[in-house]
């Protein structure tokens, strides 16, 4: 969708700051946050992309005010209320109103770093490409008022494609509950004053990855 987290290219935020030695974590709860996401994230409750969506649409002006693990917090949070999981009466209070119809079982530690490091792979399903690595490219302007991973500095912009990545099922649709409808995931570059014009540098280029339904043949 295009909201206030997709800030790739935007101005006027200031420099990004980071402290010397600065920690993973701030504070206690942060620590327990990350656990908490991944580990849902592992489980057939909710797909990564319903994740990212559920970030997305927390309001602008909390999200710009929100630290990261905050906004971690609140998406969660959305993704429990919608599913029926929890209450609000629940989270707000921290304890479940309802008993367990089974008892939960502890995640066995050997499988956290799996679920922790987990990255998709390219499916095995031999699906046409419809563009090939040298091929150029526009990328369509679309407008999606839902989940989207094309960057918005993105669109309109000609690339050429640097690589195929192989098949992977659309995080548009996917997020949404519609269907994985896969397809080519590519590497596509394009030259810096392409993206951003006269500030950009000769002879550097930027890297995107970018399913095939957002491209179009140049």
């Amino acid at each position: 969708m295009d909201g206030i987290h997709d800030m790739g290219g935007m101005q006027g935020f200031g420099p990004v700051e980071r402290e010397e030695n600065e920690p993973v974590f701030h504070a206690p709860w942060e620590r327990r946050m990350h656990g908490m996401y991944l580990l849902t994230l592992g489980t057939p409750l909710f797909m990564v992309d319903q994740a990212r969506y559920a970030i997305e649409r927390i309001p602008p002006a909390t999200y710009l005010t929100a630290s990261y693990y905050e906004r971690w917090l609140m998406g969660l949070s959305t993704l429990l209320l919608e599913s029926g999981i929890a209450t609000p009466a629940e989270l707000s209070g921290g304890e479940s109103a309802r008993p367990l119809d089974e008892p939960v079982q502890a995640i066995p530690p050997e499988v956290v770093p799996k679920i922790v490091s987990y990255s998709p792979e390219p499916e095995t399903l031999q699906i046409p490409a419809g563009f090939r690595v040298g091929d150029e490219v526009l990328v369509r302007n679309l407008h999606c008022p839902g989940h989207s991973r094309v960057p918005g500095y993105t669109k309109g912009k000609r690339g050429t494609i640097e690589l195929d990545h192989g098949v992977f099922y659309l995080p548009d649709t996917h997020a949404h509950g519609q269907g994985e409808n896969r397809q080519h995931c590519y590497c596509v570059g394009f030259a810096s004053k392409e993206l951003w014009g006269d500030a950009g540098n000769a002879g550097e280029s930027t890297y995107v990855d970018l399913w095939e339904d957002y491209l179009a043949p140049a």
